[in-house]
């Protein structure tokens, strides 16, 4: 391996699993309100990181499992720039601290985990269909 350069542990051949629809799932299946359909804002409370949690975890125990590792992805995904202001929040660090302490709380699992940081699009494709 180059010096600097990072082992990752997709490159055993293991498959990795990644969650999917996090904020279609928190509005549809959990009845949540996310102002400008954000999950970071949940990143701000116990109660809203124990959801983040408990909707994390049916692919965590799918992934051990399967004997594959998973892909964590930061509740991120509307936190651009725009999108945070409107709301009033900076949260890629929090984003980021969650992901880890919920990779480090299953380290016992030994499931192969990499934390994926996530920023969406900086508009809607409204806005840009519409000029």
């Amino acid at each position: 391996m180059a010096p600097g350069q990072i082992q990752l542990p997709t490159r055993d051949g293991r498959p990795f699993l990644a969650d999917g629809g996090l904020e279609t799932a928190l509005v549809f299946h959990e009845g949540m309100d996310l102002p400008a359909f954000a999950a970071f804002p949940l990143l701000r409370d116990g109660e809203g990181r124990q959801t983040l949690r408990r909707c994390s975890e049916p692919y965590l125990r799918l992934a051990a499992e399967r004997g594959a590792g998973f892909v964590l992805e930061t509740v991120t995904w509307r936190a651009n720039v725009e999108r945070g202001a409107k709301i009033g929040d900076d949260a890629a660090a929090a984003a980021v601290r969650f992901a880890s302490g919920l990779r480090d709380d299953v380290a016992e699992a030994r499931i192969p985990i990499l934390i994926n940081g996530v920023i969406g699009p900086r508009y809607s494709a409204v806005r840009h269909a519409s000029g």
